[in-house]
């Protein structure tokens, strides 16, 4: 219906997610950003110091912040949380999917790897910040129809490497992923929203 991807809670749902993110931490006096630095593919992946660097900057500008994802992301979230326990909460593995999907709409915006939860976020309504490695939008992945821009380095001649993502970086520099400053999904954070962006 050209009006994007959409995904129906419940109101039991939302509030069980309510509840999940009280239980992590979130008080609701402060506004919530989320993570979701997972990803199926390493080439899909923001490295984990990337996400940390992120973090910090964002709890300076007086954000805290939900992690989301998958009992393998485990890991790096606790690498995220481990800057400051009190302000970001750690809701990797805690969440059914659909209570990921209602945890996300209590968030201002959502910062995600090219994943499953990106397009939740935006089956959700939530503004949505992608950062993109060896995936073009030309491959159909970019979110569909919703409030969201994409970060990603233009002008490789390595990239794309691959349609779906791949298990190590054919040139060992992972430049398309590197290459992309914690600034640079700030900026990009800003962009969203001053609704300068509206639909991708």
């Amino acid at each position: 219906d050209t009006a994007g991807p959409d995904i129906h809670v419940p109101d039991a749902v939302q509030g069980d997610a309510r509840f999940a993110l009280r239980a992590a931490g979130w008080n609701g006096s402060v506004p919530l950003l989320g993570l979701c630095p997972g990803a199926k593919h390493f080439t899909k992946r923001w490295p984990a110091e990337r996400w940390t660097a992120l973090a910090s900057l964002l709890m300076h500008r007086g954000y805290d912040l939900a992690v989301f994802g998958a009992e393998e992301d485990e890991p790096v979230a606790k690498e995220i949380t481990r800057l400051h326990p009190f302000r970001i909460h750690d809701c990797t593995s805690r969440l059914t999917l659909l209570e990921t999907a209602a945890a996300m709409r209590f968030c201002r915006a959502v910062v995600t790897n090219d994943s499953g939860l990106m397009h939740m976020a935006t089956a959700v309504g939530t503004p949505v910040v992608a950062v993109f490695g060896s995936t073009v939008r030309e491959f159909g992945f970019f979110p569909y129809h919703a409030r969201a821009t994409v970060v990603e380095v233009d002008g490789l001649s390595c990239r794309p490497c691959t349609h779906i993502g791949r298990a190590d970086c054919p040139r060992r520099h992972l430049a398309c992923l590197r290459s992309i400053a914690p600034e640079d999904v700030i900026a990009a954070l800003d962009l969203v929203f001053s609704s300068q962006v509206t639909r991708a």
